[in-house]
């Protein structure tokens, strides 16, 4: 995931595989550091 902030783009990585469950916001949305972006499931 690609997190856009102030201009810059900042990776955010998972530490294990996994399956993206549910999607929490859209492009665009504008958020904060409580906001829950994705679930994931881990990968079977």
């Amino acid at each position: 995931m690609i997190v856009e902030a102030m201009k810059m783009e900042n990776n955010i990585l998972s530490p294990s595989d996994g399956i993206v469950e549910k999607t929490n916001v859209q492009e665009g949305d504008k958020t904060n550091t409580a906001t829950c972006l994705i679930k994931l499931v881990p990968a079977e």
